[in-house]
């Protein structure tokens, strides 16, 4: 992605999502279920993952109308394609967070937004452990740098992976790729970017 159509900013710890007892007693299957025979009936799986999913996109846009905007059509889309989804197939979780995903992409396409990465300066650490070099601080900038730079399906990844601690059969969901091929991604852009951090 070009640099100039990307900020970097500041990740706010407060936006991670958050579960609750409530929450996690849902019979989801149950309610996806009723919900295919009854729009109504969507009312609980929305309340479960309106957050998430609005968390999800502001980090991206930090545009909070707009992510609003997007979050009401996220939710509007996934109860008309709710009677082709299959539980067993992909968690109802990646599949809301597949749709707004999906609608990110166009947004960007259209240039509706400008692209927002939010960066825990802690997980920066992370990234260069897992690229295997020892920690300088000097690193810190010129790893920002690098992913700035990154297109977009590489920004993603390490966007989920470490930004936002989503393992790597989530991310597979996530994106409609195999687990394995996920992997293997971010091991090659590991190793690119230790080559460029390294200097070689």
């Amino acid at each position: 992605m070009p640099a100039d159509s990307l900020i970097i900013k500041a990740a706010n710890m407060n936006t991670l999502p958050k579960k609750n007892d409530e929450e996690a007693a849902l019979d989801e299957p149950a309610c996806i279920n009723l919900a295919k025979q009854d729009p109504l009936k969507f009312k609980p799986l929305y309340e479960k993952y309106y957050e998430q999913i609005f968390r999800f996109i502001y980090n991206r846009i930090e545009d909070k109308n707009l992510a609003y905007d997007i979050t009401a059509d996220v939710f509007y889309k996934s109860i008309l394609k709710l009677p082709a989804y299959e539980y067993q197939q992909i968690p109802f979780s990646s599949w809301l967070y597949r749709i707004a995903r999906n609608e990110l992409i166009d947004i960007f396409r259209k240039n509706k937004a400008v692209r927002v990465v939010s960066i825990n300066s802690l997980k920066i650490k992370d990234i260069i452990d897992d690229i295997d070099l020892d920690y300088r601080e000097e690193y810190r900038p010129q790893l920002i740098k690098l992913i700035k730079n990154l297109d977009d399906d590489d920004l993603q990844l390490i966007e989920m992976r470490f930004f936002e601690n989503k393992s790597f059969k989530n991310i597979s969901e996530i994106i409609g790729t195999a687990e394995a091929a996920v992997k293997m991604r971010l091991y090659r852009l590991l190793k690119e970017m230790k080559s460029q951090l390294a200097g070689r």
